[in-house]
């Protein structure tokens, strides 16, 4: 314990977080952070107690308990709070709307520092921990720890596409398409009202773009944290040292094996029916018209 609180007064931690709805291309970003020696992913950590207490796989093949990265890391270990809930949220909502509500009192609060302390203690080489975690609250509880230094990015991506990723069923249970569409809007308009009252340096990055101009936006991330990607990418993703947590299906160690590049996926546009389609535009363009407003 004395080590941490030397370390607090040398240095604060970088930690890079990426922020918005799932099935908005994280996965796909975090990957290709990672192909930077210097970058060092834990993928979602909000979920860090779920994955320990049942013992779910690590995206290195191997189960949460005999992973030998997270049996070190874990060890006397406090909670990582995940704070997907309803009285946290309800907080949130008031700090967003509130104008003199300052911070949020989270009933919890996680050992982020700790956690991340000992993966740097664990790679001296590493600049900065990726966590991909997207959940706006934990965004607004590592901001408030003094200790780190957060380099956001947010990414959003087409209502419509993310909503029938969510009802496809493909990745995880079947949700309803529909009250999937008002989730994105909830979750993005979070998003956005949180980035103006933070008032800080971020990274906005638009899936679709992301996908269509790769080189583009790789050279946008560059910029924003000072680093290089490799242009070797699709191979260093094949074979990089990855222990995130909560993997989808890229992100597992076989189907990393098989990355072939950054690709555009239009599939939605013929899965969906017309009046789908319509009804997500409409309900981004609610959103566009509230954030532009606003």
């Amino acid at each position: 314990m004395w080590e941490i609180h030397k370390v607090i007064k040398m240095e604060k931690i970088k930690i890079i977080y990426l922020s918005g709805i799932g099935r908005s291309g994280s996965t796909l970003i975090d990957l290709l952070l990672s192909t930077n020696q210097k970058i060092f992913s834990v993928g979602e950590v909000y979920q860090y107690q779920k994955v320990k207490e049942d013992n779910l796989m690590c995206s290195c093949g191997k189960k949460f308990n005999n992973c030998d990265f997270w049996k070190q890391i874990s060890k006397d270990l406090c909670k990582i709070i995940n704070h997907v809930n309803l009285i946290d949220y309800l907080k949130m909502t008031n700090y967003l709307i509130n104008p003199i509500s300052k911070n949020i009192n989270f009933k919890n609060n996680s050992s982020n520092y700790e956690l991340f302390y000992k993966i740097k203690k664990n790679n001296s080489k590493i600049n900065f921990i990726l966590d991909s975690s997207k959940d706006i609250a934990r965004l607004i509880e590592l901001d408030q720890d003094k200790r780190l230094e957060i380099y956001n990015i947010s990414i959003i991506r087409n209502c419509s596409a993310v909503a029938n990723s969510f009802s496809s069923g493909k990745q995880g249970k079947k949700k309803n398409y529909y009250i999937s569409t008002i989730k994105w809007f909830f979750v993005n308009y979070i998003m956005f009202k949180y980035l103006k009252k933070r008032n800080k340096r971020t990274l906005l990055i638009q899936y679709e773009d992301f996908c269509k101009h790769p080189e583009k936006e790789i050279l946008r991330i560059e910029k924003y944290l000072k680093i290089k990607i490799s242009k070797n990418y699709s191979e260093k993703i094949k074979n990089i040292e990855y222990h995130g947590l909560v993997p989808n299906r890229i992100a597992k160690i076989k189907n990393r094996k098989l990355f072939s590049g950054i690709k555009y996926d239009e599939k939605w546009k013929i899965e969906l029916s017309q009046f789908k389609k319509s009804f997500g535009t409409i309900i981004e363009k609610i959103l566009n018209y509230i954030i532009k407003t606003n």
